[in-house]
């Protein structure tokens, strides 16, 4: 009996769609990221590994590299290559600057895929609305009228029927296949949770939430008869008006009553 709440809660073919485009577009945005930031990275410790430090060191010193100095005894090729280590040890690292300047194209490139998330999850959530409210405006009015047309059956005389327009409840008896009478009514409420549903309750049982998300429940009209051979008041149809959360505007739902059930406030 909770046909539509199952199916609205489940997953369909064009949400499962949706869920892998999503996700296959953050693993692409963010190996993008990753790889332009390591680019980035490299590149900018290659162009600091290739300078020349004779070409920094003489822009550095200014006029006095014009006089040139004389080296000191025993100074060759080695001891020229044991002072130049220490410049290139430094310059091969990542300067502060260059991790700022990676950290801000990184942070860019992540807030443009973070824009395009929200977006993306955005159509997700219009679309599975769209499914949902498809889903009720089809299946509550048939839930309702297969439920509520079974009032009075198999009681032409003992029947009943308690409802009244405005009233936010729907009492109706009716026998089963066994000649037991039952009485059920259908009436909007809260659970335990505070999360709102339509209930179908079966007299004196507790309450289930029958369908989920419905917020109002409430009888419109009464269409009655009067039947003289019997001195009682039929009623032939009501309508009522159910709200969902799924739904902009409240559906309301026009149930026929062929057995005739007789309009009698419930004990």
């Amino acid at each position: 009996m909770g046909a539509v709440g199952r199916r609205s809660a489940g997953f369909g073919l064009v949400e499962i769609m949706v869920a892998l485009s999503i996700v296959a577009i953050n693993v692409v945005g963010w190996t993008a990221t990753l790889q332009v930031v390591l680019t980035l990275v490299r590149r900018i410790g290659e162009l600091g590994s290739g300078l020349d430090p004779a070409a920094v060191a003489g822009a550095a010193c200014g006029l006095g590299c014009l006089v040139p100095r004389a080296a000191p005894a025993g100074a060759g090729p080695a001891s020229r290559r044991a002072r130049r280590r220490p410049w290139r040890r430094v310059r091969r690292g990542v300067s502060l600057v260059e991790l700022l300047v990676a950290m801000a194209v990184g942070a860019t490139v992540l807030a443009g895929l973070a824009a395009a998330t929200a977006a993306t999850g955005r159509a997700a959530r219009g679309a599975n609305q769209v499914v949902d409210a498809a889903t009720v405006r089809s299946a509550l009015p048939a839930l309702l009228r297969e439920v509520v047309e079974t009032a009075g059956r198999d009681m032409p005389d003992a029947c009943g029927l308690d409802a009244a327009a405005g009233a936010s409840r729907l009492v109706f008896r009716r026998a089963l296949g066994d000649g037991s009478i039952v009485v059920d009514e259908v009436f909007a409420g809260f659970d335990g949770g505070g999360r709102p549903a339509l209930y179908l309750r079966r007299v004196p049982h507790a309450r289930q939430p029958w369908v989920e998300d419905v917020t109002a429940f409430t009888v419109e009209r009464v269409q009655t008869t009067v039947d003289t051979t019997a001195e009682r008041v039929r009623v032939e149809r009501v309508v009522v008006r159910v709200a969902h959360a799924a739904l902009e505007a409240p559906l309301e739902v026009a149930i026929a009553l062929p057995h005739r059930p007789c309009l009698e406030a419930h004990p």
